[in-house]
């Protein structure tokens, strides 16, 4: 009777790093080729959906017309979101530039900028002072930004709207938190929070993608650290996510 052969050594942790590498490379090749080859039959149907509609200017009644305008907000709201997919495709093969960054007073400057977007909100804000961290200023100042943009918009409804920003180190990685007391989560679902295209009802973006916590995401993702949300409905929500704390 012969042996049974052996069995196949595990990868070594440099070899599966390897390889989760080439499956997201092949992934964003696919995103950005389906996105790419998307935008040509889009632009067709409003094309042809607008000369449709400048053609039987007058002679389509109500019903008709109604019919044409769905069919023109549906292509711009799926154009959006080719754009959007090609944007994550985009975001994850930039070039990162990693330094000391003061995370403090970047934070600063996004309020100044939220609190000119919105004037007649005016949330409590407090950033905690001195918070760095080793990484890409650009990427993270996206990330930043979407985060801070939706503690600014999902707590416009409270008179006392608070927001903060805090940090703390363990075993040389700094953990940002950004927390508000908006219209919070509800956690049985917070794993949609970070799929493209995915909504909380508590938390609709309007009109928006659901495309800002994914790039969040893949940012946190490409420094290697973690992202994670907690919070309850009606009572805020606060997002964590870690980077390498400076030596």
């Amino acid at each position: 009777m012969k042996d049974a052969p052996a069995p196949a050594a595990a990868p070594t942790e440099a070899e599966y790093a390897a390889q989760l590498a080439q499956v997201q490379r092949e992934l964003q090749t696919l995103i950005y080729a389906v996105s790419h080859d998307l935008r040509a039959p889009v632009r067709a149907i409003t094309g042809f959906s607008q000369a449709l509609k400048e053609h039987t200017a007058g002679v389509l009644d109500t019903t008709a017309t109604h019919y044409l305008q769905r069919i023109e907000q549906s292509t711009q709201r799926l154009g959006a979101m080719i754009d959007g997919l090609l944007s994550l495709s985009r975001l994850a093969q930039a070039d990162m530039h990693l330094i000391v960054v003061d995370v403090s007073q970047l934070c600063e400057g996004i309020a100044q900028e939220l609190a000119s977007r919105y004037p007649q909100q005016h949330p409590q804000m407090r950033i905690a002072a001195s918070i760095k961290a080793w990484c890409d200023p650009h990427l993270l100042r996206i990330a930043l930004q979407e985060l801070l943009d939706n503690a600014w918009k999902f707590s416009q409804n409270r008179s006392d709207a608070q927001i903060s920003v805090d940090a703390s180190t363990d075993n040389g990685r700094v953990t940002l938190c950004i927390r508000d007391n908006g219209c919070g989560i509800d956690m049985q679902y917070a794993d949609r929070l970070f799929v493209p295209f995915q909504h909380l009802q508590t938390r609709s973006e309007l009109n928006g993608l659901g495309l800002g916590l994914a790039r969040v995401q893949r940012i946190v993702n490409q420094h290697g650290g973690k992202l994670w949300v907690e919070g309850a409905p009606q009572n805020g929500a606060a997002f964590y996510f870690t980077l390498r704390q400076p030596d």
